[in-house]
Protein backbone atom coordinates (compact mmCIF):
# COMPACT_ATOMS: atom_id res chain seq x y z
CA UNK A 1 0.00 0.00 0.00
CA UNK A 2 1.09 3.89 -0.94
CA UNK A 3 -0.69 5.79 1.55
CA UNK A 4 -2.68 5.94 4.38
CA UNK A 5 -4.68 8.54 6.20
CA UNK A 6 -5.16 8.70 9.75
CA UNK A 7 -8.15 11.05 11.08
CA UNK A 8 -7.37 12.25 14.81
CA UNK A 9 -10.67 12.52 16.52
CA UNK A 10 -10.00 11.19 20.02
CA UNK A 11 -9.93 15.50 21.19
CA UNK A 12 -12.11 16.46 24.42
CA UNK A 13 -13.37 19.00 22.99
CA UNK A 14 -12.67 21.26 25.78
CA UNK A 15 -12.25 24.74 24.52
CA UNK A 16 -15.81 23.42 22.88
CA UNK A 17 -17.02 23.04 25.52
CA UNK A 18 -16.33 25.96 27.38
CA UNK A 19 -19.37 27.62 25.00
CA UNK A 20 -21.60 24.89 26.91
CA UNK A 21 -21.96 22.29 23.89
CA UNK A 22 -23.58 19.43 25.38
CA UNK A 23 -21.39 16.91 23.34
CA UNK A 24 -17.58 16.50 21.55
CA UNK A 25 -17.40 19.15 18.58
CA UNK A 26 -16.71 15.73 16.37
CA UNK A 27 -20.55 15.07 17.04
CA UNK A 28 -22.05 17.86 16.59
CA UNK A 29 -23.87 18.25 12.91
CA UNK A 30 -24.50 20.49 9.85
CA UNK A 31 -26.68 19.47 8.29
CA UNK A 32 -27.87 16.87 9.66
CA UNK A 33 -24.39 14.93 9.21
CA UNK A 34 -21.25 15.08 11.32
CA UNK A 35 -18.19 16.47 11.48
CA UNK A 36 -16.90 13.49 11.59
CA UNK A 37 -18.98 12.20 9.06
CA UNK A 38 -18.51 15.43 6.82
CA UNK A 39 -14.67 14.67 6.72
CA UNK A 40 -14.63 11.34 6.42
CA UNK A 41 -17.05 11.59 3.28
CA UNK A 42 -14.63 14.40 1.94
CA UNK A 43 -10.84 12.11 1.98
CA UNK A 44 -13.11 9.38 0.60
CA UNK A 45 -13.95 11.74 -1.90
CA UNK A 46 -10.34 12.54 -2.83
CA UNK A 47 -9.90 9.25 -4.70
CA UNK A 48 -6.29 8.65 -2.80
CA UNK A 49 -6.86 4.65 -2.89
CA UNK A 50 -5.96 4.55 0.63
CA UNK A 51 -6.98 2.91 4.02
CA UNK A 52 -9.10 5.58 6.36
CA UNK A 53 -7.89 5.16 9.78
CA UNK A 54 -9.67 6.90 12.94
CA UNK A 55 -8.40 7.13 15.95
CA UNK A 56 -11.43 7.67 18.31
CA UNK A 57 -11.73 8.91 22.43
CA UNK A 58 -13.56 6.56 24.39
CA UNK A 59 -16.86 8.33 25.01
CA UNK A 60 -17.01 8.46 21.12
CA UNK A 61 -15.99 5.10 19.73
CA UNK A 62 -19.19 3.57 19.40
CA UNK A 63 -20.83 6.48 17.49
CA UNK A 64 -17.78 6.78 15.67
CA UNK A 65 -17.24 2.68 14.53
CA UNK A 66 -21.35 3.05 13.44
CA UNK A 67 -19.97 6.10 10.95
CA UNK A 68 -17.33 4.06 9.77
CA UNK A 69 -18.95 1.09 8.91
CA UNK A 70 -21.70 3.33 6.93
CA UNK A 71 -18.82 4.66 4.58
CA UNK A 72 -16.96 1.29 4.55
CA UNK A 73 -13.88 2.96 6.12
CA UNK A 74 -11.55 0.48 8.47
CA UNK A 75 -12.93 0.61 12.27
CA UNK A 76 -11.94 2.63 14.83
CA UNK A 77 -9.38 2.37 17.46
CA UNK A 78 -9.38 4.29 20.38
CA UNK A 79 -6.84 6.93 21.31
CA UNK A 80 -4.60 7.66 23.64
CA UNK A 81 -4.21 11.01 26.59
CA UNK A 82 -2.39 13.15 23.93
CA UNK A 83 -2.06 13.79 20.46
CA UNK A 84 0.80 11.93 20.44
CA UNK A 85 -0.27 9.39 22.37
CA UNK A 86 -2.96 9.10 19.14
CA UNK A 87 -0.79 9.13 16.35
CA UNK A 88 1.48 6.80 17.56
CA UNK A 89 -1.91 4.09 18.16
CA UNK A 90 -2.50 5.04 14.58
CA UNK A 91 0.80 4.42 13.51
CA UNK A 92 1.25 0.98 15.06
CA UNK A 93 -2.32 -0.01 13.80
CA UNK A 94 -1.63 1.23 10.38
CA UNK A 95 1.93 -0.78 10.26
CA UNK A 96 0.11 -4.06 9.03
CA UNK A 97 -0.51 -2.11 5.73
CA UNK A 98 3.05 -1.76 4.86
CA UNK A 99 2.52 1.86 3.84
CA UNK A 100 5.25 4.23 2.24
CA UNK A 101 3.39 7.40 3.51
CA UNK A 102 0.88 8.81 5.95
CA UNK A 103 -1.71 11.92 5.48
CA UNK A 104 -2.53 12.91 9.16
CA UNK A 105 -5.65 14.94 9.62
CA UNK A 106 -7.86 16.21 12.46
CA UNK A 107 -11.63 16.20 12.66
CA UNK A 108 -11.99 19.56 13.56
CA UNK A 109 -11.19 20.61 9.85
CA UNK A 110 -13.64 18.77 7.92
CA UNK A 111 -13.12 20.73 4.54
CA UNK A 112 -10.45 19.14 3.24
CA UNK A 113 -8.76 21.24 -0.29
CA UNK A 114 -8.03 18.83 -2.62
CA UNK A 115 -4.64 21.13 -3.96
CA UNK A 116 -3.38 20.72 -0.27
CA UNK A 117 -3.29 17.78 -0.95
CA UNK A 118 -1.64 17.04 -4.53
CA UNK A 119 0.98 20.10 -3.22
CA UNK A 120 1.68 17.79 0.15
CA UNK A 121 2.14 14.59 -1.98
CA UNK A 122 4.22 16.37 -4.83
CA UNK A 123 6.63 17.67 -2.54
CA UNK A 124 7.52 14.34 -0.26
CA UNK A 125 10.01 13.04 -2.16
CA UNK A 126 13.90 12.72 -1.67
CA UNK A 127 15.17 12.85 1.44
CA UNK A 128 12.32 15.00 2.40
CA UNK A 129 10.17 13.15 5.35
CA UNK A 130 7.52 14.99 6.43
CA UNK A 131 6.15 18.29 4.46
CA UNK A 132 2.92 20.19 6.10
CA UNK A 133 1.06 23.55 5.25
CA UNK A 134 1.89 26.30 7.39
CA UNK A 135 0.42 30.20 8.02
CA UNK A 136 2.24 32.78 8.53
CA UNK A 137 1.69 34.97 11.47
CA UNK A 138 -0.18 37.76 11.10
CA UNK A 139 -0.36 39.44 14.70
CA UNK A 140 1.66 40.37 17.06
CA UNK A 141 3.59 37.92 19.38
CA UNK A 142 4.37 38.69 22.89
CA UNK A 143 5.68 36.13 25.82
CA UNK A 144 5.80 36.54 29.46
CA UNK A 145 9.24 37.38 30.86
CA UNK A 146 10.02 35.57 34.38
CA UNK A 147 9.28 39.49 36.04
CA UNK A 148 5.75 38.77 34.34
CA UNK A 149 6.47 41.52 31.87
CA UNK A 150 5.94 41.28 28.12
CA UNK A 151 8.52 40.73 25.75
CA UNK A 152 7.70 42.00 21.97
CA UNK A 153 8.41 38.08 19.79
CA UNK A 154 9.65 37.93 16.15
CA UNK A 155 6.69 36.81 14.28
CA UNK A 156 8.61 36.19 11.30
CA UNK A 157 10.67 33.55 13.18
CA UNK A 158 7.30 31.39 13.86
CA UNK A 159 4.54 29.47 11.53
CA UNK A 160 1.35 28.46 12.30
CA UNK A 161 1.17 24.32 11.20
CA UNK A 162 -1.68 23.08 9.79
CA UNK A 163 -3.37 19.35 8.75
CA UNK A 164 -3.91 17.55 6.49
CA UNK A 165 0.11 16.85 7.23
CA UNK A 166 2.36 14.14 4.95
CA UNK A 167 4.92 12.08 6.18
CA UNK A 168 6.91 9.07 5.22
CA UNK A 169 5.53 6.11 7.09
CA UNK A 170 8.62 4.50 7.95
CA UNK A 171 10.51 7.91 9.52
CA UNK A 172 7.67 8.68 10.99
CA UNK A 173 6.98 5.07 13.29
CA UNK A 174 10.94 5.21 13.72
CA UNK A 175 10.37 8.98 15.27
CA UNK A 176 7.54 8.03 17.49
CA UNK A 177 8.78 4.88 18.57
CA UNK A 178 12.13 6.02 19.60
CA UNK A 179 10.93 9.11 21.45
CA UNK A 180 10.40 8.64 24.71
Amino acid sequence: MNLVILLLAAGSSERYKVNKFDKPKQLESINRKTIIEICLENLIMLNLNSKILTVASKSTFNNTKLICEKLNVLPPIIGGNTRQDSVKKGLNYLDKFNPKRIIIHDVARPYINKHVIDDLIKNLKGSISCVVPYLNVSDSLAKVEKNNKLKRVDKNKFYLIQTPQICKFEDLKYVHDNNN
